[in-house]
């Protein structure tokens, strides 16, 4: 699959002028996956259904790691690219969630993915 690569400020990536694509899932899905867990559910208004629940059901007072955990997991495995996890740790640190997992794609490569999520 090729796609736009994004910066680490999420603008186009561009070298000596030049747009930059990628050509391996792996590196896409990995973006793509970035992508998806930081978006807000009902934030773009083309798909309200797209995005994590962060207002809805993440930053509720009351809720456990368990539940925020699961929704992540749910939301990882949803991905079209991702056959399973293998791999799946987290902690939740003041209002910081970060995750850390590795997850096998569908051209069976293996990506790993760290990811730090303001809550």
């Amino acid at each position: 699959m090729i796609d736009i690569k994004l910066n680490s400020e999420g603008d186009l990536y561009f070298e000596k002028g030049q747009l930059v694509l990628f050509e391996k899932e792996e590196e896409f899905t990995v973006q793509q996956l970035a992508i998806q867990l930081k978006t807000y559910l009902g934030e773009w208004f083309l798909n309200n259904t797209l995005g994590v629940p962060y207002f809805q059901v993440i930053t509720q007072k009351g809720n456990n790691k368990v539940l925020i955990d699961s929704i992540f997991r749910s939301k990882i495995i949803a991905n079209e690219n991702i056959v399973s996890i293998t791999r799946f740790n987290s902690t939740i640190i003041n209002s910081e969630y970060s995750l850390d997992f590795t997850a096998i794609t569908t051209s069976g490569e293996i990506i790993s993915v760290q990811q730090d999520i303001e809550l």
